[in-house]
């Protein structure tokens, strides 16, 4: 089975009525012969603006994503015909300190390497094995309270609906500070050189742990 190495396309609780505020919006103020009622009336107002909006829910803080990270996962697919499709992500991220606070969001810049495989064989176990090395700029988003965005923008525009499929992922965050997703291992849409791969797409997930120690995250050569 041929091995060929490419390069990617480039490099709440309860809910209040909507009421008025007359005490606080110039309304007269109420008598020492104010029932109890009305005392607990301008108790209840003082939950609500005097414009009758609802109180607003507390913010749930986005949970911080570890600086550095691997993002492992598979796929396989058996056709009709007798092909079969796997696929493995092995990712590594590093982040950036100083993430940027955004409304219920924490954004993250930093850099990714690793590898990636595609292998499709017929039903006589013939086929192609893809395993290019990657490297590219990344952006990662902390939800509240419990998304997880990754975007790699190199792959956004990248021929090949392999590399596309691979420029974001969506996951849950756990509160231990894993993650998991699905993704789709696509065809690279290449025919030449003997190596055909336009047909079939993969699914399957993928897992997010954080790493006490980076890897080194060069260039492919």
């Amino acid at each position: 089975m041929p091995t060929v190495r490419t390069k990617p396309g480039h490099g709440r609780g309860s809910r209040l009525r909507s009421l008025t505020c007359p005490s606080a919006c110039g309304a007269p103020v109420p008598t020492k012969k104010s029932s109890l009622s009305m005392i607990a009336g301008v108790l209840l107002l003082s939950l609500v603006s005097c414009d009758g909006g609802s109180p607003t829910e507390p913010e749930v803080a986005p949970r911080p994503l570890p600086l550095r990270f691997a993002l492992t996962g598979s796929a396989t697919s058996e056709e009709e015909d007798g092909t079969s499709v796997s696929c493995f992500l092995d990712l590594h991220f590093e982040l950036a300190e100083n993430p940027r606070l955004t409304p219920g969001a924490l954004e993250y810049t930093g850099v990714h390497g690793g590898s990636i495989r595609r292998t499709v064989l017929d039903a006589e176990g013939n086929g192609i094995s893809l395993w290019p090395d990657v490297y590219g700029n990344v952006v990662a988003r902390s939800i509240a309270p419990s998304s997880l965005q990754i975007e790699i923008p190199v792959n956004a525009d990248a021929e090949g609906r392999f590399w596309r499929e691979l420029s974001s992922f969506r996951g849950t965050l756990a509160p231990d500070g894993t993650a998991t997703g699905h993704w789709s291992c696509a065809p690279f849409d290449i025919a030449s050189g003997g190596y055909v791969d336009t047909s079939y797409t993969a699914r399957g997930s993928w897992t997010l742990v954080a790493e006490s120690q980076g890897v080194a995250l060069d260039p492919p050569g």
